[in-house]
């Protein structure tokens, strides 16, 4: 499903073994659990020292379903100017009961999914990398905790918010090996999945800035080099686009993977990342996988930290841009320029990438008074969900969806980030997504799982 005016993902309702279906669609899509450890530490920007702190075809508007109809063809162009090519082919679904071939649709703007016969298997078109990282219309994701595996969670937000994430984000760290039944999971719900995956162990028992066994210079020496092989070869072998979020907010002072912490020294960073893609490349790997690199927010945080110039490796090396930051201060206006602008400057002046927002949210309590500020919040909603609609750099967000302990001047605060933490709020982020041309996965089905349909890449 898409909202809005842009089509970006297919699915189709596949029949029996009798019937074999042909599908064409130009379309785009929109993971291991996190860690308990991570709903407190998921971003160093909630609350760390220094930081910033659809079993279904869509059908074009008006078409009605026609067994044996020809495939309508349009093409538009979206607010952010990019061609949205669509073609619908309608296919007609066999069901066992004696009946006539039937077609299950949904509308786009129509929050309802008519559900398919339980003995349909839905297929979910996998397009190669190539054209997700290029998406007509926008991504919408978010981070859960438990999710994608813990499905209840997943389906109870589908069902609040009237739609699926087109995206789902999890945490990993490098004593873990490649998640490929959860990547599958992932896009069995329509979402492309996204790995945030540290060079430290998942459950760290070390302190946030300092786990000598990890330090940079170990991994560019080589000391990692067999578990990054093996779980480059498994990404490979699996098959399935996904993005890697590779130690995130290197410009901030609370991992131990930023420069001038556990030995790290100036240069280091860039170099490491580097080195991680070259593994993947020999593998075979970087063919699936969107390489993101996501600093924090710049504003806020020590002038020692090193420019973004100096940590990024390269254009070659990175397929999409992230920032990550939050509405987390009564004292900034709650809006997307106030939390973003600073950063996005300082993004567009190192590449013209592709830039998704990788974790965001606001506060729904004022964490020095304990007052309040649901209304605030709302307002950062529907400002940032606007700002990415109209802003035709951004491809697309996570958002932090949990109730989180975290901790800012060694005080510990709760704060609830998810998209319902009021009813208002709620109500803000799907009037955000209705408004715009965000990407939708599948809505919870009481069918069977889906199928991947994998599209090969160009040459592949």
């Amino acid at each position: 499903m898409t909202h809005g005016r842009g089509s970006t993902y297919g699915s189709v309702v596949g029949g029996l073994s009798l019937l074999a279906v042909a599908l064409v669609l130009y379309l785009s899509p929109m993971a291991n659990s996190t860690p308990p450890h991570h709903v407190a530490q998921a971003s160093a920007d909630l609350g760390s020292p220094g930081s910033d702190d659809v079993p279904s075809k869509h059908l074009l508007h008006g078409d009605t379903p026609t067994s044996g109809k020809p495939a309508s063809h349009t093409t538009t162009t979206n607010p952010k100017g990019r061609q949205i090519d669509r073609q619908v082919v309608y296919v007609p679904t066999l069901v066992d009961d004696g009946k006539s071939p039937t077609t299950t649709t949904t509308v786009p703007h129509t929050p309802a999914v008519t559900p398919a016969p339980t003995n349909a298997t839905p297929t979910v078109v996998v397009e190669p990398k190539s054209e997700l990282v290029d998406p007509s219309t926008d991504y919408w994701g978010v981070a859960i905790n438990g999710v994608p595996q813990g499905t209840p969670q997943l389906n109870a937000l589908d069902t609040e918010v009237g739609a699926a994430p087109s995206e789902l984000t999890w945490y990993q760290g490098w004593d873990e090996p490649y998640p490929a039944q959860t990547v599958q999971g992932a896009w069995q719900h329509g979402a492309l999945p996204m790995i945030t995956w540290e060079s430290k162990p998942t459950f760290d028992t070390t302190p946030a800035q300092s786990d000598p066994a990890y330090s940079l210079g170990d991994i560019i020496r080589g000391n990692y080099d067999s578990y990054l092989q093996t779980f480059a070869q498994s990404v490979a072998s699996t098959g399935l686009p996904v993005i890697i979020r590779l130690d995130q907010e290197m410009n901030g002072n609370w991992f131990p993977w930023s420069e001038g912490l556990n030995g790290n020294t100036s240069g280091q960073f860039a170099q490491m990342w580097r080195h991680v893609w070259n593994i993947f490349q020999a593998a075979g790997a970087n063919q699936y996988v969107i390489w993101l690199w996501a600093p924090n927010r710049v504003d806020n945080l020590p002038h020692s930290s090193p420019s973004l110039s100096e940590l990024y490796p390269g254009d070659q090396y990175v397929d999409w841009v992230g920032i990550d930051a939050y509405w987390r201060y009564t004292s900034e206006a709650p809006t997307f320029a106030a939390v973003f602008g600073e950063t996005m400057a300082a993004v567009e002046a190192v590449t013209s990438k592709p830039i998704y927002i990788a974790e965001t949210s606001g506060i729904e309590t004022d964490p020095t008074t304990g007052a309040d500020v649901g209304p605030e919040k709302v307002q950062f909603t529907t400002s940032f969900l606007a700002a990415v609609e109209s802003t035709p750099q951004i491809v697309g967000f996570s958002w932090f969806d949990n109730v989180a302990t975290t901790t800012q001047d060694n005080i510990a605060i709760t704060n609830d980030w998810r998209v319902d933490s009021d009813p208002a709020n709620l109500q803000a982020f799907k009037s955000g997504l209705t408004a715009g041309t965000y990407s939708d996965g599948l809505m919870p089905s009481s069918g069977p799982p889906a199928t991947l349909s994998v599209v090969p890449a160009p040459g592949g």
